[in-house]
């Protein structure tokens, strides 16, 4: 079954309020950090890279690359604008919270195994806090947690 974003992700984590977009965009935010999960659809052209919106936001974006946060593999920036330097690390996890930082084996994934996958962002104001609130949300999958059988 398709995901339609209304259904399957956490309503809840403990320390965060959610917010959900109509679109299915769940934003779970607090004073340290913000966890965003995106459910991604291979055939759609509103996937894109989550840089492009941080830049559409204002911010430049400095140092991106591959790297891990607590060990697992991810993309890393810095995002840098006059009232906010931000820490920022990004992966795609499938509803059984297999993670990829390959958009090809996401989307190879899904149109030929028929997996849901989502776009993982975690942001927050330095190193520190981005290590943190990776613990704190379980990398991400405690969002996921509903999804995973």
């Amino acid at each position: 079954a398709r995901f339609t974003g209304n259904e399957g992700l956490a309503q809840e984590i403990p320390g965060f309020e959610l917010i959900v977009s109509r679109d299915g965009v769940h934003k779970y935010v607090n004073a340290e950090a913000t966890l965003i999960v995106k459910p991604m659809f291979p055939l759609s052209f509103s996937n894109h890279h989550p840089l492009l919106c941080w830049r559409a936001d204002g911010y430049e974006v400095v140092g991106d690359g591959l790297g891990d946060l607590a060990g697992e593999p991810c993309y890393r920036a810095s995002l840098q604008r006059p009232d906010q330097h931000l820490h920022t690390t990004w992966w795609y996890a499938d509803d059984q919270g297999n993670r990829t930082t390959s958009e090809w084996h996401w989307r190879w994934e899904a149109l030929t195994g028929g997996k849901q996958y989502f776009l993982v962002n975690l942001a927050a104001r330095d190193a520190d806090a981005l290590l943190f609130v990776g613990a704190q949300t379980g990398n991400g999958r405690r969002a996921l947690a509903t999804l995973e059988r």
